[in-house]
């Protein structure tokens, strides 16, 4: 391919200059790109983004898929998190399921994709929009102190919010059976609670009949308090 350059004076007088060059590759291009679940993603969660694309006169070779936090309005390969890459692809098109999402900030994001054909030759970004959700808040957790097992205990989850626009949907208290303060398939579900009307607290009472005898831990998430039986 050549192109040439003309200058004229304004005496009629003209020069030329040539310069030739060899276009080796057209780019690929971005078709779609879709995220799931969408539009929230849970922080640290499971995340599958699924990008189409082309390349029309090789192949592409590997799409990268990147985080853009809010506030960030040029994406940038060289310093955006890579979420990670996906170097095979199908009819379907790359398909990317990461759990590197810990440290994604909370509030709206974006993510690209950037497809590299096999000449290393890089696709303009494919931008789409995402939430990273707001966890609710517990502000304590309180309990009557049963005196005997089989007594009736009430436990409250103190001042429960949710940023908008998310909603608490429910509040679930579990026996703590190892005592570790997490939330696990071997602590036992003791019940939802019910909004005490007028506050931002959740109660439930509950029977302590079969508990063991000695210090128990009552959990909602990672919030406990112990009581003795």
């Amino acid at each position: 391919m050549q192109f040439i350059a003309q200058a004229t004076d304004n005496n009629g007088g003209l020069v030329t200059a040539l310069q030739t060059t060899t276009i080796l590759d057209t780019p690929p291009t971005m078709t779609t790109l879709t995220a799931s679940p969408a539009p929230l993603t849970q922080p640290g969660g499971a995340l599958t983004l699924t990008a189409t694309g082309k390349d029309i006169d090789g192949t592409v070779a590997k799409v990268d898929f990147y985080y853009l936090p809010a506030g960030v309005s040029m994406p940038n390969t060289a310093t955006d998190f890579l979420i990670g890459s996906a170097m095979t692809g199908t009819a379907y098109g790359w398909t990317l399921v990461s759990k590197n999402t810990s440290s994604f900030a909370t509030g709206a994001v974006r993510y690209y994709a950037v497809a590299t054909d096999n000449n290393g030759v890089a696709s303009a970004p494919l931008m789409i929009n995402g939430t990273v959700n707001v966890p609710p808040t517990i502000g304590s957790l309180a309990l009557t102190n049963p005196a005997y097992r089989g007594a009736t205990m009430v436990l409250t989850a103190q001042n429960v919010l949710d940023t908008a626009p998310g909603t608490i949907a429910k509040v679930a208290f579990y026996l703590d059976s190892s005592g570790d303060g997490l939330v696990e398939t071997t602590d036992k579900l003791l019940g939802t609670g019910v909004l005490v009307a007028g506050t931002h607290d959740y109660k439930l009472t509950a029977s302590t009949v079969g508990f063991p005898l000695g210090r128990c831990s009552s959990s909602r998430r990672r919030r406990t308090t112990t009581a003795a039986l």
